[in-house]
């Protein structure tokens, strides 16, 4: 049996730790019953995946820490106001052209929060925009810092690892209907050139959460 080298191990070791942190973070979710679409909204339900989120970004930052890329995958620590901005708007508008494709083609809507509407008081939106923060960050983290650097470190081009990033995001929003899936695709296309260009985990936490509290709104007017 032929041996491997040093960076044929390394090589298929962020593999391996790739496709399974992808299999924990997404798999469940598209075999189960317990997305967004079937969440009870009450302030105690809540908390399970907001804690179940933030314990998933915690094991990203521990491999990361173990192999000396925390800084890498944090990306820049400051609070960038505009960039945060950019991306809420930018997502929105986003949202507004699939909705119209969706309207023309009649295939439906392209909402990742249908049917998803917290409790009628002040608690209920406090712990939904909570919820809400959660998943923008570990999204950000893991489908824009980590997964974006660890394609790159797989030898795949800069272009190449934001298009496979962008398409595995798509497949984790797989269960909101093919709409959704374009709009996630190229939500995820858009963030990763962002993120290449402009690293900021805070700044496209902050953008992303904002979108995702202000269109559950919407919804939940």
């Amino acid at each position: 049996m032929r041996a491997h080298s040093p960076e044929q191990v390394l090589f298929y070791r962020r593999l391996r730790e790739l496709v399974i942190l992808f299999t924990l973070f997404v798999v469940p979710g598209l075999l189960s019953s317990g997305n967004m679409t079937a969440f009870d909204t009450g302030v105690r339900s809540l908390g399970a995946p907001a804690i179940r989120n933030v314990a998933f970004g915690l094991l990203i930052l521990y491999l990361t820490d173990l192999h000396g890329e925390r800084s890498l995958v944090r990306g820049a620590a400051g609070l960038n106001v505009p960039l945060a901005v950019g991306i809420a708007a930018a997502l929105f508008v986003l949202s507004l052209v699939t909705g119209l494709l969706g309207d023309r083609f009649d295939v439906g809507s392209p909402a990742v929060f249908s049917g998803v509407f917290p409790d009628e008081t002040v608690r209920g939106w406090v712990s939904t925009g909570v919820l809400m923060l959660t998943v923008a960050w570990v999204e950000e983290l893991f489908f824009r810092a980590y997964m974006i650097l660890r394609l790159r470190q797989l030898h795949a081009r800069r272009g190449v690892a934001i298009v496979i990033a962008a398409l595995l995001f798509a497949v984790g929003h797989g269960y909101q209907g093919v709409l959704a899936l374009v709009f996630a695709f190229s939500a995820g296309m858009i963030l990763g050139i962002l993120w290449v260009r402009r690293p900021s985990l805070i700044a496209f936490t902050l953008g992303h959460g904002a979108y995702n509290i202000v269109a559950l709104a919407v919804l939940g007017a």
